[in-house]
């Protein structure tokens, strides 16, 4: 007969050390300056893709370090302004835009939760998983290429 007990005692310890280990990833990587050089390595990209280009009107999207994180902005119309917050074990996602002169700003906050399987480090939006950096910066910078398609 198993002493459910030691069970228990036993799946609380790997628990536990499992949730420190992904504790210790989170902390002590480098996932959010991977993530901003990903973003910054793709908004360049997105400058200087012909079709894109073309749709920005000459004016290419910015990424620019602001009090709360950093700016990525698509100032020709319509606009989208995307602030991210490294707040430790989220990033905070403020994405706002304005379709034309006379709309209003229309905002979407998410708080993307940094998780780890172990090894690798991913956002999380409810059901939703964005590997870090590559996945994670083509979703932050979904609103950007959905305003260029108009």
């Amino acid at each position: 007969m198993t002493n459910w007990i030691n069970d228990e005692a036993q799946k609380h310890a790997e628990s536990k050390a499992q949730k420190e280990q992904s504790d210790y990833l989170i902390n002590f990587s480098n996932y959010w300056a991977g993530l901003i050089n990903q973003i910054k390595s793709d908004v360049e990209q997105i400058n200087n893709q012909p079709i894109w280009k073309d749709a920005l009107d000459d004016k290419p999207i910015t990424v620019k370090q602001v009090v709360s994180g950093y700016e990525i902005l698509k100032s020709s119309l319509p606009s989208v302004s995307v602030i991210i917050d490294n707040q430790g074990k989220t990033i905070k996602v403020q994405t706002a835009t304005i379709k034309d002169s006379i709309s209003e700003y229309q905002t979407k906050i998410e708080d993307l939760k940094v998780e780890s399987d172990g090894g690798r480090l991913y956002l999380k939006w409810y059901d939703k998983l964005f590997i870090i950096p590559e996945d994670a910066s083509r979703y932050i910078l979904s609103p950007i290429i959905e305003a260029l398609k108009r």
